[in-house]
């Protein structure tokens, strides 16, 4: 509980230095990012290459963003982060590769994805497996940040990504809905609208308001089922645009440590709702369910370990090389 008190109150400082404009750090051009500007440094927001949302900077972490709420991704490893002009973590900005001769795979999930404790990504393992087995020139984009839900995901597909029609999106979910619903809102619940409990901070300091809710992790009304079948219409809303796109959908259900024995006011209501999720996602074609994986090794109850992140490659390979485009090219 104190970490995620700690976490709160980063974030509405991060906040609170983007609403009085105060900044660091550039991000990268076209194909390989140049050297990240010292924290604090004084930078030309009217460069071509810097992003206003982005550069200038205090330190690392959440970037607010218009588009899809924010970005910037961070980790155990922050050596090995690489991120790209819109703060996510990649080496290459591929957004603007439209008449691009290679298959694009697309990632979206919250930290498990943007590789927190993972010193080299799962996107970035499945990239260097389909390369090397599916006989095709292949690149896989990494949208997954920090505490992501799965209304950001789409958010993240739709603005940067639909112009581009990868062949096949992964969505890597789950955890960050059944964790954020419980302390969202009934009738965001109902939506399937779970967002991350400091956006409740950051907009406090852009419209101060009374507020009795001192505790963010206070569990509103709302039933199991609201909150699971709420997130459930978003991944089949999900699934919807992607296939109208061209595309083909595939879903992981985010593993778990239950073991751990973090959080334990919070997450004992998580592992029952994703033990719950698994349950009502049997038979769903493209669907992974590492809940049920035990082959799996954490470093706390949500984020696997560095050789787990290669297992988590080695999962979806196939499951994209099935994919008529991966077999027989494009028509």
């Amino acid at each position: 509980m104190q970490n995620h008190k700690i976490i709160q109150h980063e974030m509405l400082i991060l906040m609170l230095a983007w609403v009085f404009g105060v900044g660091c750090c550039v991000f990268a051009g076209d194909k390989t990012p140049p050297a990240a500007a010292p924290m604090g440094a004084t930078i030309n927001l009217l460069e071509p290459h810097d992003n206003p949302f982005l550069s200038g900077r205090l330190k690392p972490g959440y970037a607010y963003h218009p588009f899809f709420d924010y970005s910037g991704v961070h980790g155990q490893f922050p050596d090995d982060i690489q991120l790209d002009y819109f703060g996510f973590r990649n080496d290459r900005n591929l957004y603007f590769d439209e008449n691009r001769e290679y298959l694009l795979v697309l990632i979206t999930s919250g930290s498990e994805g943007a590789g927190f404790s993972h010193r080299t990504t799962i996107a970035e393992h499945l990239e260097s497996i389909l390369n090397e087995k599916s006989g095709r020139e292949v690149r896989v984009l990494n949208l997954a940040v920090n505490s992501y839900c799965i209304s950001q995901e789409i958010s993240t597909y739709v603005h940067l990504a639909w112009h581009l029609q990868p062949e096949v999106v992964i969505s890597l979910c789950g955890w960050n809905d059944m964790l954020y619903s419980q302390v969202a809102p009934l009738n965001f619940k109902k939506l399937g609208l779970a967002y991350p409990n400091f956006y409740e901070g950051w907009s406090s300091a852009i419209h101060p308001v009374i507020s009795t809710r001192e505790d963010p992790w206070v569990t509103r009304e709302g039933s199991d089922d609201e909150i699971t079948d709420g997130f459930l219409r978003n991944i089949n809303k999900y699934r919807t645009l992607v296939e109208a796109n061209g595309g083909r959908f595939m879903m992981g259900l985010q593993g778990f440590d239950g073991t751990s024995g973090d959080m334990p006011l919070i997450y004992p209501r998580v592992y029952s709702l994703m033990r719950q999720l698994s349950k009502k996602m049997v038979g769903r074609e493209g669907y992974h369910d590492f809940t049920l994986r035990e082959d799996m090794e954490f470093v706390d109850a949500v984020h696997s370990s560095d050789t787990s992140s290669r297992l988590i490659a080695e999962t979806f390979a196939p499951m994209v090389m099935m994919d008529s485009v991966f077999r027989h090219g494009k028509s």
